[in-house]
């Protein structure tokens, strides 16, 4: 059975809210993950999915599990809240 194409299905994340909340800068998380800052924000916009590897640092770091940070399918959450 073949594998779905990752690049037909967009990765979402949570990992700047995340971040924010605990009081990090990119440059401090990238820092601890081994990154350069624009690696973060890259990740952040959801213009680049992590290796296993840094998914995992990631997870590490901020001490969240990986399908808090991480996931593909999206849901109505994901939605952009529209007022009123």
């Amino acid at each position: 059975m073949p594998v779905a194409n990752p690049k037909r299905q967009p990765m979402y994340n949570e990992l700047r809210s995340i971040r924010v909340g605990q009081r990090l800068s990119r440059q401090v998380l990238a820092d601890m993950v081994g990154v350069n800052v624009q690696t973060i924000g890259a990740l952040e916009r959801g213009h680049y999915s992590p290796s296993l590897y840094l998914a995992l640092l990631l997870e590490k770091a901020l001490n969240v599990g990986i399908e808090e940070l991480f996931w593909l399918e999206k849901s109505d959450a994901d939605e952009p809240r529209r007022p009123g």
